[in-house]
């Protein structure tokens, strides 16, 4: 696994590339939530990958943005 260097944007969400081994190929999209509850009305999202093709996009929520701003980032 290789690492492409990550970075906080201007509205504070961490973000970095992972490209995976070459026989690692998905033919479709795979999403991660992270979350801070099992309950949706109790809990947030914090970090949420995507998997596609051989590469991953990992994002995070800093403490620079509130949730509802990240989950905007999220839909984009």
């Amino acid at each position: 696994m290789d690492f492409i260097n990550g970075k906080v944007n201007g509205k504070g969400v961490f973000s970095t590339y992972i490209t995976l081994h070459p026989k690692m190929r998905f033919e479709a999209v795979v999403l991660d939530l992270e979350t801070t509850d099992y309950e949706p009305d109790k809990g947030h999202i914090v970090a949420a990958g995507f998997l596609f093709g051989n590469t991953a996009l990992v994002l995070v929520r800093t403490y620079r943005i509130d949730k509802g701003e990240f989950y905007r980032e999220l839909k984009r």
